[in-house]
C-alpha cells in the first residue's frame, strides 16, 4: 500500500506522469491515496514561521531579493518559492493574506503571483476558501 503525501501540490502534468508510471509498473492498485499537504514552510512557534532553511549557498535571502544584478530567471524562482510558502501558510491557517507593498517591487510580484487584486493604496487581499481564484476575491474595504 502506498500513501503519497506531497509537500506542495504537484502539477497536473507530473500527476499524470506519476499515474502513467504506476499503470506501467503495475502498481496502481497499491496507491491508496495522494494528498497535498501544503507544508512548504517551517513552523518555529505558534506565531512564527520561515519559508526556507537558510544556508550560505542559499539564493533565498533578503540580499537576493534586493540584489539589482539578479537575473530574471533567479528572481522568478525566488518569487515562486515565496508564493508557494505563503500559500501553504495561508491554507494551513485558513487565513486570508493581506499584502501591503509599493508598486513594482518583489512583494508586488509575490502578490501578483498569488493572484491578489490591488486597490488604490496597494493593499492586496486574497481568499483561501477556493485557493486564490479570481471569482472569490474579497473586495478591498
Amino acid at each position: 500500500m502506498f500513501y503519497l503525501n506531497m509537500i506542495y501540490p504537484i502539477s497536473r502534468e507530473y500527476l499524470e506522469e506519476l499515474a502513467a508510471a504506476a499503470v506501467h509498473g503495475g502498481t496502481m492498485q497499491n496507491v491508496q491515496k495522494v494528498t497535498d499537504q501544503y507544508l512548504s514552510f517551517i513552523s518555529l512557534e505558534d506565531d512564527l514561521f520561515m519559508l526556507r532553511r537558510y544556508s550560505q549557498e542559499s539564493p533565498f535571502s533578503f540580499y537576493a531579493i534586493n540584489d539589482p544584478s539578479i537575473e530574471d530567471r533567479q528572481m522568478d524562482e525566488l518569487i515562486d518559492t515565496i508564493v508557494k510558502g505563503l500559500f501553504s501558510v495561508c491554507v494551513t491557517l485558513t487565513t486570508v493574506p493581506i499584502i501591503k507593498c509599493k508598486k513594482g517591487n518583489a512583494a508586488a510580484l509575490v502578490a501578483a503571483s498569488m493572484k491578489c487584486p490591488v486597490d488604490s493604496d496597494q493593499t492586496m487581499k486574497c481568499p483561501v476558501d477556493e485557493p486564490f481564484s479570481r471569482s472569490n476575491v474579497i473586495p478591498p474595504s
